[in-house]
């Protein structure tokens, strides 16, 4: 892996394989000390993607392997409350997403639903919609971050939901990005994977564990594209809740 790091951030060169290295043996590469540590809560809604299926590695999960990562990357300390649920839609957690915000008190929250669930349940793209905007708003008012992560490529995002996924997610980014917020952050690591296959001239299938779901090498691929987004983003500084 080619690291170029500076004061607060560190950039992953396109032009290699982006697999040279698991996330967290490139993140003690770029290690900089540069900025005041912190305690951060993290708190993890979606589904099964999310927590990690087919994920056979210890941080199991392109996010659990992310924050470990990050956890190397610099001072800073993520803890991961994961309430991702297998199986779960984006409506599933209407009674008790309110109770996760009040007990675990995230400073950030990551909403990563992968949209399969409800495309097979035929949930309307308006509802999606509205729940995505109140997870986001309710996140706000409880002074929490929010980084809305589109979901890795599976199987079904070139086959039976190739259009579907595709206009499920600009729908999610379209409705993040109405609160014109400091606080909220989009991480598309959906349209970065398609993009790396095509770019690099692969088959999706080597990183792929079953038909909805991307298997170890898939989780990592997703993991480091959300580093690269968080890097280029915050750098190796803490996120603050700007009021």
């Amino acid at each position: 892996m080619n690291i170029r790091t500076s004061a607060a951030v560190f950039t992953i060169c396109s032009t290699l394989s982006i697999l040279a290295a698991p996330a967290q043996a490139f993140a003690k590469k770029a290690f900089d000390r540069t900025s005041t540590p912190s305690d951060e809560r993290v708190l993890v809604i979606g589904a099964s993607v999310a927590q990690g299926q087919k994920d056979t590695h210890t941080q199991g999960g392109y996010l659990r392997r992310a924050f470990h990562a990050l956890n190397l990357l610099s001072d800073n300390h993520f803890t991961v409350i994961d309430k991702a649920v297998p199986g779960s839609t984006v409506r599933s957690i209407r009674k008790t997403y309110l109770k996760w915000l009040d007990t675990v008190q995230p400073n950030v929250v990551v909403i990563a639903w992968g949209g399969l669930n409800d495309l097979a349940r035929h949930t309307p793209f308006p509802e999606i919609q509205h729940e995505v905007y109140w997870q986001i708003d309710t996140a706000l008012k409880h002074h929490a971050a929010v980084i809305l992560v589109t979901s890795p490529v599976s199987p079904a995002s070139y086959t039976t939901y190739r259009v579907a996924q595709t206009h499920l997610f600009n729908s999610e980014v379209a409705t993040a990005k109405r609160f014109h917020s400091q606080n909220v952050y989009i991480f598309n690591v959906f349209s970065q994977m398609k993009s790396y296959f095509s770019t690099h001239h692969e088959a999706y299938q080597p990183y792929m564990g079953d038909g909805w779901h991307p298997n170890a090498h898939g989780h990592e691929l997703a993991a480091q594209l959300f580093i690269k987004d968080w890097s280029n983003t915050f750098g190796t500084h803490s996120i603050q809740f700007q009021a």
